[in-house]
């Protein structure tokens, strides 16, 4: 037996009328609440998104968009007046002067990628690519210098400061940096009250059989003479031909120095307190190299080789260990574990050049040898900090072992920037 259940007309109606307005309400504050949790996600994506894929554009409120001096060397050999103008984070002008050729280039336009590349576009075909660390140092990859406007080169620049002898007093670890003679050397400067004086150490000089590949250079105080602007210093210089030219030498006030002399750059760190690598240099470097391979020597210290300058990646770890990537064709540059330059037992003696140098302290001058393929390849290495911003310099020179000589080598330079 069933039993039937009823209710009154107007109990129906009054039932069925709170109902749809019990449903509206529910459908409307879902609607809200879905409305604004989507906006609030949105906005994390948005914000999520700028930070991971576009860390330059993530920091654009806090950069300052006020023009950036530089005085710069370049490997060529060549002293640049440079003014980075920041139009915003990712974007702005270049301009230049080289007072080693009298070229110039004003309000060149430049954008800057997520990883702090520069790509510059430069009418004249001259500046191509660069990296900063703002206020403190920068690299630039130019296609059109030197005397005759066409070659290939590396500018490392450095804040603009005011610079004296006195000021620049002092012992310093050294890379050379050139288009020609072996492309590098390492070695130290001593800045002192009455003069500067270089000792130097040439792979290639060595490779050539020029004694133990050992070099030194200096000047008298009285040699220099202070720019007008008290921002560089010069002094006269004779060229590898005899003919005289001007040195220029610069520094900023945390203690290092660049140079540029008809031979290339010089570009000088504070030696360490200790020779021991510090594992605060650990992490990833990046910014450009110059490179030349199966190199055959000309007259005057010209070379026969196509350059490449590419950009480049540097791992570091805490424990010293390095490799070098092309960061244009993947290719590893190179690969090993930096010891102190002091411990490189095999550069010194009959064949090496580093018992002079490292006399005074090569603290903070860092190396390793790899041999592959009858080819001893010796990398080079230093650290500074400016500004809480690491950098790094690094170098390299290959050529065959002795007894399988070859009239061929190889070598390569370059600057990394890290917290860019």
């Amino acid at each position: 037996m069933f039993r039937k259940f009823w209710m009154r007309p107007h109990s129906v109606v009054a039932g069925l009328i709170a109902a749809v307005l019990l449903l509206v309400g529910l459908i409307a504050a879902g609607v809200s609440a879905c409305t604004s949790s989507g906006v609030k996600n949105v906005r994390v994506q948005q914000v999520r998104k700028t930070v991971v894929e576009n860390p330059v554009a993530a920091a654009s409120t806090n950069v300052s968009l006020a023009p950036r001096s530089y005085r710069g060397t370049s490997s060529v050999g060549g002293f640049l007046l440079i003014t980075v103008t920041p139009e915003s984070a990712t974007a702005g002008t270049i301009s230049y002067t080289d007072l080693s050729t009298n070229r110039n280039g004003a309000s060149i336009p430049y954008a800057v990628s997520s990883d702090g590349a520069y790509t510059i576009s430069d009418p004249d075909g001259n500046l191509v690519s660069g990296y900063e660390i703002p206020g403190a140092g920068l690299v630039l990859h130019a296609r059109k210098a030197g005397r005759e406007g066409a070659e290939d080169t590396l500018i490392i620049a450095a804040e603009t400061g005011q610079v004296t002898l006195d000021g620049l007093q002092g012992r310093y670890n050294t890379m050379r940096f050139r288009t020609r003679r072996g492309g590098i050397s390492v070695g130290s400067v001593q800045v002192g009250a009455s003069e500067m004086t270089e000792r130097g150490y040439s792979p290639f000089a060595a490779f050539a059989g020029r004694s133990v590949g050992f070099e030194s250079s200096g000047h008298a105080a009285a040699e220099f003479a202070l720019s007008q602007d008290g921002t560089y210093l010069t002094t006269a210089t004779s060229r590898f031909d005899g003919e005289v030219v001007t040195s220029y030498y610069t520094g900023v006030e945390q203690g290092f120095f660049l140079a540029t002399t008809p031979d290339g750059s010089v570009i000088g760190l504070p030696q360490a307190a200790n020779a021991t690598f510090d594992s605060g240099y650990a992490g990833t470097y990046r910014g450009i190299y110059y490179q030349k391979t199966d190199v055959q020597a000309a007259a005057g210290g010209a070379e026969i080789a196509t350059p490449i300058v590419d950009p480049v990646e540097v791992s570091v770890s805490a424990d010293g260990a390095v490799t070098l990537t092309d960061a244009s064709s993947g290719g590893t540059l190179a690969t090993g574990t930096l010891k102190p330059i002091s411990e490189a037992s095999y550069l010194f003696g009959e064949n090496g050049g580093l018992a002079e140098l490292t006399a005074g302290s090569g603290n903070g001058m860092f190396t390793f040898r790899v041999t592959m393929n009858g080819m001893a390849q010796d990398f080079f290495a230093a650290f500074v900090t400016v500004h809480g911003k690491r950098s790094m310099l690094f170098s390299s020179f290959w050529a065959a072992a002795s007894g399988t000589r070859t009239p061929e080598y190889n070598y390569f330079y370059g600057v990394g920037l890290k917290g860019m």
